[in-house]
């Protein structure tokens, strides 16, 4: 997801508002929790991850008011993170004609993060974020979005195999699940023939969120991780939030039984999901944001800590959102922690 701290131009806005809005639709998700056994989500790689947002996945780096730092990633390790989620934005770097390479000082860039990462004992995701224009066209795109996969796959087949690939993040609009269906299929043998045991990570429709999930019919491979990001409710986490159309007012608590409870209930039948289907659930994104300090923080402490300790419950890892950016857990101005936000990740 993107973040950004200042406005957007109108239709970029218009898109991170459906985004956040997608995932307080009725999904009737919380109808179909069993009464049964507590099911568990299968083991995965990844268990406490940070996503290195609003960096190399905006159209240039720098251009969301924020630009990643060598010591950044070391930050993240030293903190005790086992994953960095690396967004990254492949088609702006990508020519718009076949053979549609990829740039190769962008791959350098890439490169450069990534390796460090590796050095400081970090899994990596290597996602591919804000495709748009395949969201747009999916028939138009298909034949670049494969084979800039194909680029990256045979960039990455001799790295080891704590480079996890991310086929591509939120799906909205035109990409919808049918399609994903007859798309990952696609996708997923190009990867496989140069990484045949890498990760994998997918997820379905409505901008990757948990009704887009449950709705989708992914390819049964052994090494794909099934994902969803959740931001609910959207009026509390994103109160405050000046790239939002609409934005919710500032003021916004949260902490009833209710409200613990949608997020047991969610957190229980996307569990469930990957027990039945025996695939490792990971929720590859979730925050609250902050309001620039007008929030509560004490909701925000209170629901950050919620979702997190119910998702480890359930065996299922995490990638908050984000590291340095809007979200921020750590104040690139002080190059220091906010120690009460890192401790609702990484406390007791």
């Amino acid at each position: 997801m993107r973040y950004l701290k200042t406005v957007m131009i109108a239709g970029l806005v218009m898109s991170v508002t459906a985004c956040s809005k997608a995932e307080d639709a009725p999904d009737n998700t919380t109808a179909l929790v069993s009464n049964g056994p507590k099911l568990m989500s299968p083991d995965g790689p990844i268990r406490r991850c940070m996503n290195l947002g609003n960096g190399l996945d905006a159209p240039y780096e720098g251009a969301w008011d924020y630009q990643i730092e060598d010591h950044h990633i070391v930050e993240i390790a030293r903190a005790g993170f086992d994953t960095m989620r690396f967004p990254i934005r492949w088609d702006t770097r990508t020519q718009l004609a076949a053979p549609y390479t990829i740039e190769p000082e962008f791959f350098d860039r890439v490169d450069h993060l990534l390796n460090l990462a590796l050095d400081n004992g970090l899994q990596v995701i290597v996602d591919m974020h804000h495709f748009g224009p395949l969201m747009d066209d999916p028939a138009g795109q298909e034949a670049r979005f494969l084979a800039m996969w194909e680029q990256i796959a045979d960039h990455y087949k001799d790295y080891p195999d704590t480079v996890i690939f991310e086929v591509l993040n939120e799906p909205v609009r035109k990409l919808n699940n049918r399609k994903l269906e007859r798309l990952f299929p696609k996708v997923l043998p190009i990867i496989r023939k140069t990484n045949p045991d890498r990760w994998v990570i997918l997820s379905g429709d409505n901008w990757g969120s948990l009704s887009g999930l449950l709705g989708v019919e992914l390819p049964r491979d052994d090494k794909t991780i099934w994902s969803y990001h959740s931001y609910v409710p959207w009026t509390f986490t994103h109160q405050g939030a000046s790239w939002e159309k609409d934005s919710p007012p500032v003021g916004t608590t949260w902490g009833t039984p209710e409200d613990y409870t949608l997020i047991e209930q969610r957190t229980q039948r996307v569990a469930e999901h990957g027990a039945l289907n025996g695939h490792p659930i990971l929720l590859g994104e979730f925050g609250a944001f902050g309001a620039e300090g007008r929030a509560p923080r004490e909701s925000r402490l209170a629901w950050l800590t919620h979702m997190r300790r119910t998702n480890e419950a359930y065996n299922i890892g995490w990638c908050a959102w984000d590291f340095g950016a809007a979200f921020a857990y750590y104040d690139v101005e002080t190059n220091q922690w906010d120690q009460e936000l890192l401790d609702t990740l990484l406390g007791d």
